[in-house]
């Protein structure tokens, strides 16, 4: 989660003078990269409230970089707090790419966290302002120009699937995982990525993938075999870049690691 930092603005301060503002563009050029992102929450402004926050991010010809969710981790949690984690997270999984954008489009159906961040709207809660700041402070340190616009929430599914309470975490990257993990010196160009839309339910399904991987009893990943979490066989194998797959049926629970990969334990 964002670090606690007292808010630099008063209250009801649109924060004018924050240097990511300088960067601001009233309109994307062309070129710029686009993060769309979404929050949720399950009983807003409770103390037991629980939220979750999703974003994708495509380049300037709409080819998919990265896509991630998680679940929104603050004081108080309210749909607008896991807005803003959607965008604060977006901007910073940009930063971690091999490649720097031109300028990043950041597109979202929540008019306030558009409004707030391009200083349109004042902010009158100390925690929206800290994360309105947080966010603009991971902008200035990405360095290059960006504008945010709001979109209807029907132009944003993808990202609203991903905070869904019954959607799995999600951290692929087209370069083969987080971003941050690929080693230095390694060409910059992305891996094909895998067709990762969803199925007509939305389902995911666990597969094992690798050689004679319709063996139920060949789950062990040191035989090399792969446990794959995807909508379809196909999805599998290209997720793992193997196969074939095999849909397998689980009574341990399952828990979702990174692009899609699960670790089962044993247990009740």
């Amino acid at each position: 989660m964002p670090p606690t930092r007292t808010p630099s603005a008063p209250k009801g301060d649109k924060g004018l003078s924050h240097p990511a503002l300088r960067l601001l563009r009233p309109r994307p050029s062309p070129g710029f990269w686009v993060a769309r992102s979404d929050g949720s929450c399950d009983g807003n402004g409770l103390s037991s409230a629980t939220g979750k926050w999703g974003f994708l991010v495509f380049d300037g010809e709409g080819r998919p970089l990265c896509r991630r969710s998680g679940e929104t981790l603050a004081p108080t949690v309210t749909n607008n707090v896991s807005e803003y984690f959607g965008v604060w997270e977006a901007v910073r999984a940009v930063a971690l790419l091999k490649s720097k954008p031109p300028g990043l489009l950041i597109e979202g159906d929540s008019k306030l966290v558009v409004e707030q961040l391009t200083g349109n709207w004042s902010s009158n809660k100390p925690e929206l302002t800290r994360l309105r700041d947080e966010t603009r402070d991971a902008l200035a340190a990405l360095g290059v120009p960006w504008s945010a616009r709001w979109i209807p929430r029907e132009q944003n599914s993808e990202a609203d699937q991903l905070t869904r309470p019954e959607t799995l975490i999600e951290d692929w990257s087209a370069w083969g995982g987080a971003a941050a993990e690929v080693p230095a010196g390694e060409g910059t160009s992305p891996a094909p990525s895998p067709t990762l839309s969803p199925s007509p339910t939305g389902a995911l399904k666990l597969f094992v993938v690798g050689e004679s991987s319709g063996d139920p009893a060949g789950w062990d990943n040191e035989r090399g075999r792969e446990l794959v979490l995807a909508t379809s066989a196909a999805e599998a194998e290209a997720l793992a870049g193997d196969g074939p797959a095999y849909e397998v049926a689980v009574a341990a629970p399952a828990v979702i690691d990174s692009r899609r990969w699960v670790r089962l334990y044993g247990g009740e």
